[in-house]
């Protein structure tokens, strides 16, 4: 079961596992804190739990600034140029896209722009991820010991030969990511 932050715990790892892994052996806290850090640097955001975020950015120098989220919930500040902008005269989506509802551009200089905001997902809405994270815990968790099995010309069970994540793990995660600019 998640922290009362709605974070991925050894506990959540243990019941996907049906006990196979403890949620109270250390290798285990640190196998789900890497395969989070790879996760979340494949969809490029955190995707859950639900936090607040403050980041600072390059002015885009256009009229649409771009937040790195797929779940906005509240846009709660924003200074550009070091001066707080009102957040009643912005307009913002869901998505993380946040435009001057005077049609005015953003500052174009690098870290001009500094935004604190709400984003993620919880746990419901985050189903998918959070099963693509424990399936590879679980896994990855397979693969650390022991020599790889190998049937003719084929071999599996070895990290060096598996990739990050498997196809099924992929699909789930790419619900997630964060498109990549052109």
């Amino acid at each position: 079961m998640p922290d009362s932050d709605g974070n991925i715990v050894p506990a959540d790892v243990a019941t996907f596992t049906l006990g196979r892994l403890a949620a109270d052996d250390p290798r285990v806290a640190q196998l789900l804190a890497e395969v989070l850090a790879d996760v979340r640097a494949f969809c490029g955001w955190h995707v859950a739990p639900v936090l607040t975020s403050c980041l600072t950015l390059d002015g885009p120098g256009s009229p649409l600034l771009v937040l790195p989220t797929l779940r906005m919930i509240n846009l709660v500040s924003v200074t550009e140029d070091d001066s707080a902008l009102d957040v009643s005269a912005l307009a913002w989506s869901g998505r993380g896209l946040v435009r001057k509802k005077s049609g005015a551009c953003w500052s174009g200089q690098f870290s001009s722009i500094t935004v604190v905001f709400e984003h993620g997902f919880d746990e419901a809405d985050a189903a998918g991820w959070r099963r693509a994270v424990l399936s590879c815990v679980d896994r990855r968790s397979d693969l650390g010991g022991g020599q790889p099995t190998r049937v003719g010309p084929f071999e599996w069970g070895n990290s060096a030969v598996a990739g990050m994540f498997s196809q099924a793990e992929q699909a789930a995660l790419e619900l997630f990511r964060l498109e990549k600019p052109a």
